[in-house]
C-alpha cells in the first residue's frame, strides 16, 4: 500500500463523520404552463400524502419548481406560489402548518422535458 493510501486511512479514521438522512421523497404534484392551479388528480394526490403523512413524524419540505420558459423572476415566483398552493391545500387536509416549510428552486434544467420541470416536490426531512 502506498503512502498516500495509508495517510488517507489514517485521516479518514480520525476525521469524525456526521451522518444525515436524506429527505424521503413522498410525491410530486405536477402543473401546467404558466399555471398555479390545482387540478383534481393533483388534489387527490396531495389528500393521499397528508393521510400518509398523519402517520409520520417529521418536518415536510415542500419544494415548488418551475421550467425555463421566461425571465427568471417569472419563474422564481411561480415556483413560490406553486409551492404555496401545496402547502394551503396540505393544510385544509389536516397537516399542521408547524410540520411545513416551503423551499423554492425557481427555473430548473429540465428533468425530463418542460412539463416535468412544473412540479412540487413534497418530502419528509429526516426520513
Amino acid at each position: 500500500m502506498s503512502k498516500a493510501s495509508l495517510f488517507a486511512i489514517a485521516l479518514l479514521a480520525t476525521t469524525p463523520v456526521t451522518v444525515a438522512f436524506a429527505a424521503q421523497p413522498l410525491g410530486v404534484v405536477y402543473f401546467t404552463e404558466w399555471s398555479a392551479l390545482l387540478d383534481p388528480a393533483a388534489t387527490g394526490a396531495i389528500k393521499t400524502m397528508a393521510a400518509d403523512l398523519a402517520t409520520k413524524p417529521g418536518t415536510i419540505t415542500v419544494t415548488g419548481y418551475a421550467d425555463t420558459v421566461g425571465s427568471n423572476e417569472a419563474n422564481d415566483l411561480m415556483s413560490k406560489l406553486r409551492a404555496q398552493i401545496v402547502i394551503d391545500e396540505l393544510k385544509a387536509d389536516g397537516v399542521a402548518a408547524s410540520r411545513l416549510k416551503r423551499a423554492d428552486k425557481g427555473a430548473t434544467p429540465d428533468i425530463g422535458g418542460l412539463n416535468e420541470s412544473r412540479r412540487v416536490l413534497v418530502s419528509l426531512d429526516g426520513g
